[in-house]
């Protein structure tokens, strides 16, 4: 239903995308508040980091679920 019957590789980087915010985003948050391994660019630059792997990720999904999905 996300993507409303289209698999392409920016639908599925948007949600994969919007995966990364919410559990990329949201345990560095955590990491930040409880432990000092890293400082808090470390931790912003992280987050970035996760919210375009995952990204990369959901659009690569999306390829192939289009590709070999029904």
């Amino acid at each position: 239903k996300w993507a409303r019957g289209t698999h392409n590789f920016g639908h599925g980087f948007q949600f994969g995308a919007l995966v990364g915010i919410m559990f990329g985003v949201g345990l560095n948050l955590i990491f930040m508040a409880t432990s000092a391994y890293m400082t808090t660019s470390g931790h912003i630059i992280d987050g970035i980091f996760n919210i375009i792997a995952h990204g990369l990720a959901g659009g690569a999904i999306a390829l192939v679920h289009s590709r070999f999905g029904e």
